[in-house]
C-alpha cells in the first residue's frame, strides 16, 4: 500500500466509526449513515491499494520474460553480422557500457558520502532546566553538564562518520578517474578496417574443427522456461585467431530440435587462447534436461595489421583442415541447410 493510499484509510477508518459512535449516542441515523459510508470508502481504498502477490509475481516474470526475449535478440542479431561489423558494434558497446560504469562509480561514491548518519546533539539547557524542575538547581547544572559533554562526543562522531564519508567518495572518484582514463574510445569504420582484417579463406567448418569445447552447459529457469547455454572454449597455441559466432541447438528427450541460442566469440577474438561462452534460448517448455550441439553460424580469421600478438598462418593447409573434419561436415550439412 502506499503511504498516499494508507492515509486515505486511516482517515476514512476513524472518522467512519467517529460518526457511526455519535450516529448512536445521538440516536441520530443520517449521521450513523455518514459513518457506514466512509467506512465503505476506507474498505474499498484498501481492497484498491492492497497488492495482490499473484498479480505482482505475474508482473515480475512477464518483465525477466521481455529481458531475456531482449537479449535473445541481441545475441541472434550480433550472430548474423560478419566480419569487421562484429567488431565495431561490440566495440561500441564495450565503449557505452564503460561510460555507465564510470558514472555508476561516481554516484556509488555521493551515495556512500551522503548514507552518513548524522547524530543530533541535545538542546543541554532544556535537559538541565527539566532536572532542574525535578530536584533542584544543583541537579539541573549536573544533568547540563553530562548533556554538554555528550554533544561533544556526537560531534567528534558526526565527524569521524563525515570524514569516513568523504574518504569513501574521494577513492571511487579516485577509482573513477583512473578508469576513465584508460577507457577504450570510439573508433570509426575507417579505423578499424586500418588496423585490423577478417580473413575469409577458411570455411567456418574447418576454423570451427580448431575451437575446443568443454563443459557445455544447459540451465533453464524453471519460472520463465529459459535456457542458458554456457560453453568454455580453447585453441592450439598456433592456431590462427577465429572470430565469429556459435550456433547452441537444444534438443528435448524426443531427439527433436526446439531451439537455438547464439555464442558470439568476444570482440578480439580467440586472441586469448581460451574463455567462455553463453547465450539464451527463450520460451521453450519446461524438461528435466535438454541436450546441446554446437556448430558454426559463420566463423573467419581476424588479423591486425599492427599488432604481433595475433599469430599468422599455423602452416596448416586449407586442404588439412578439410580432410579433418570431412566426418562433422557430413554430420552437419543437412542442419546447416535447413
Amino acid at each position: 500500500m502506499t503511504s498516499r493510499g494508507l492515509g486515505v484509510f486511516l482517515f476514512c477508518l476513524v472518522f467512519g466509526i467517529f460518526f457511526i459512535i455519535i450516529g448512536f449516542m445521538t440516536g441520530s441515523l443520517l449521521v450513523g449513515i455518514i459513518g457506514v459510508f466512509i467506512l465503505i470508502v476506507a474498505i474499498a481504498t484498501l481492497k484498491s491499494e492492497a497488492i495482490d502477490p499473484h498479480k505482482e509475481a505475474q508482473a515480475a516474470k512477464r518483465k525477466r520474460n521481455a529481458e531475456d526475449e531482449g537479449l535473445a535478440y541481441k545475441q541472434k542479431s550480433l550472430a548474423e553480422v560478419r566480419g569487421l561489423e562484429k567488431f565495431s558494434r561490440m566495440h561500441t558497446e564495450e565503449v557505452a557500457n564503460y561510460k555507465q560504469g564510470v558514472e555508476a562509480i561516481r554516484t556509488l561514491g555521493v551515495m556512500m558520502e551522503n548514507s552518513v548518519v548524522q547524530e543530533k546533539e541535545k538542546d543541554w539547557a532544556i535537559w538541565g532546566g527539566i532536572a532542574d524542575g525535578l530536584a533542584g538547581p544543583i541537579a539541573g547544572v549536573g544533568v547540563a553538564l553530562e548533556t554538554m559533554k555528550e554533544n561533544e562526543a556526537i560531534r567528534a562522531r558526526n565527524e569521524a562518520n563525515k570524514a569516513w564519508g568523504v574518504a569513501q567518495r574521494q577513492q571511487l572518484f579516485e577509482m573513477a578517474s583512473k578508469a576513465e582514463n584508460n577507457r577504450p574510445t570510439h573508433m570509426s569504420m575507417m579505423q578499424i578496417n586500418s588496423l585490423y582484417a577478417a580473413i575469409f579463406s577458411w570455411s567456418p567448418m574447418t576454423l570451427f574443427s580448431k575451437l575446443m569445447f568443454k563443459n557445455v552447459i544447459a540451465e533453464q529457469n524453471r519460472e520463465t522456461g529459459t535456457v542458458t547455454v554456457s560453453a568454455e572454449w580453447s585453441t592450439l597455441k598456433n592456431t590462427v585467431v577465429i572470430d565469429g559466432s556459435i550456433r547452441a541447438k537444444l534438443y528435448n528427450s524426443n531427439f527433436k530440435c526446439v531451439g537455438c541460442a547464439y555464442l558470439n566469440l568476444p570482440k578480439t577474438g580467440t586472441l586469448d587462447k581460451t574463455g567462455k561462452l553463453s547465450g539464451v534460448c527463450v520460451g521453450l517448455p519446461l524438461a528435466d534436461n535438454y541436450s546441446v550441439q554446437l556448430e558454426p553460424v559463420d566463423l573467419w580469421e581476424l588479423t591486425a595489421k599492427q599488432y604481433e600478438d595475433y599469430p599468422g598462418d599455423d602452416n596448416i593447409s586449407l586442404q588439412e583442415h578439410v580432410r579433418i573434419v570431412e566426418d562433422l561436415k557430413s554430420k552437419y550439412s543437412s542442419e546447416l541447410n535447413k
